[in-house]
């Protein structure tokens, strides 16, 4: 039973590790966008920050289907995976949503005009940033991401049923899906985007998680080389017209790699920040786009004067956007404690 616990010890500081590192990435390309596009391309902190968002998407989705195949044991629930994705996902939303529309109202940038009030809709699904391409919506937090992973985990409850029956057809099918999805696309939506071409990814992150539930320090060290060899490939190798296949490639070996490799720094210094990075991934995940935005181009410019200040005020950006994901989230956590002890008080006396 001890050996169990420490198994999936282990597992979780994995899990908490690749998330850390992918909400990161995802932060500094967004960051890089922002100065390239309203500074100046000499104060890039590295060149390399659009593969480090590429890989930063795709460890995400990685992640979403190991997390998922994780916390979702036999016997399996639908209406309780469902409630206990909704939980997860929309009080922290919603909160966060009406603080970026408060701190817009103050600084005098106000709400969007020109939106159909029915659009408001897509905002309380979660669905303004996916369906941004194509309708004028509210969106102001979240992204596209938000609604692509919300789609995938309501056809979770299907996928892990066929899954938990023949784990590698499921895995070749939906690599099928992903390439056939991707070579034969013809929709507005840019590709990426588009569920069913990164399906392959959410699960190959199930099959990770389920497939390697023990692994030895040999079988790691074998996987991070390989794993090493292919990122190698994909960088460096001109692959040409297999772009989604170098794209897949990209994020999934890099997961591999930080899979196996995870376990060696696995140290008890390390563990609280990187547990605090994970817990406050999601939080952070909604709101630094608007926070890097809110960020005065003149106030940037006067204090920022190399590449080395510029990565100096990343680290600073960084810690106030994760230091609002730690208010945001526990006053969400404070706001559904009073309301289920309400709910309880009403109960009681009915």
């Amino acid at each position: 039973m001890a050996q169990q616990n420490n198994l999936t010890t282990n597992r979780l500081f994995t899990l908490d590790f690749i998330r850390s590192l992918s909400i990161i990435f995802i932060i500094f390309y967004h960051f890089n966008i922002w100065i390239n596009r309203n500074i100046t391309a000499e104060l890039i902190i590295s060149s390399c920050y659009t593969v480090l968002g590429i890989i930063g998407v795709s460890l995400f989705i990685i992640l979403s289907g190991a997390s998922l195949s994780l916390s979702n044991p036999s016997p399996f629930s639908i209406g309780r995976f469902y409630w206990k994705r909704f939980m997860a996902i929309f009080p922290l939303f919603y909160v966060s949503y009406l603080f970026i529309l408060l701190i817009r109202v103050f600084l005098k940038r106000g709400f969007l005009p020109d939106r159909a009030p029915e659009s408001f809709l897509l905002t309380l699904i979660g669905m303004d940033g996916f369906f941004i391409f194509k309708v004028k919506t509210y969106y102001l937090i979240g992204e596209w991401f938000l609604g692509f992973i919300i789609i995938l985990y309501i056809v979770y409850p299907i996928i892990r049923f066929v899954f938990m029956k023949k784990m590698l057809m499921v895995l070749f099918i939906a690599a099928g899906i992903s390439f056939g999805s991707y070579y034969y696309y013809d929709a507005p939506m840019f590709i990426f985007r588009f569920p069913p071409v990164r399906l392959f990814e959410f699960v190959l992150g199930m099959y990770i998680m389920t497939a390697f539930r023990t692994i030895s320090i040999n079988e790691r060290i074998s996987f991070m080389i390989l794993s090493s060899c292919f990122i190698t490939i994909c960088l460096y190798s001109n692959l040409g017209q297999f772009l989604y296949v170098r794209f897949v490639l990209l994020g999934s070996a890099t997961y591999v790699f930080l899979y196996c490799s995870a376990s060696f720094f696995d140290l008890n210094w390390l563990r609280p920040p990187i547990n605090y990075l994970s817990k406050y991934s999601y939080g952070a995940f909604l709101v630094h786009h608007q926070i890097i935005y809110f960020v005065p181009v003149h106030y940037h410019k006067m204090y920022v004067v190399d590449k080395l200040s510029n990565a100096i005020f990343f680290l600073i950006l960084l810690a106030v956007i994760f230091f609002i994901s730690f208010l945001l989230t526990n006053l969400t956590t404070y706001i559904l404690r009073i309301i289920t002890k309400q709910t309880k008080l009403i109960r009681d006396k009915t």
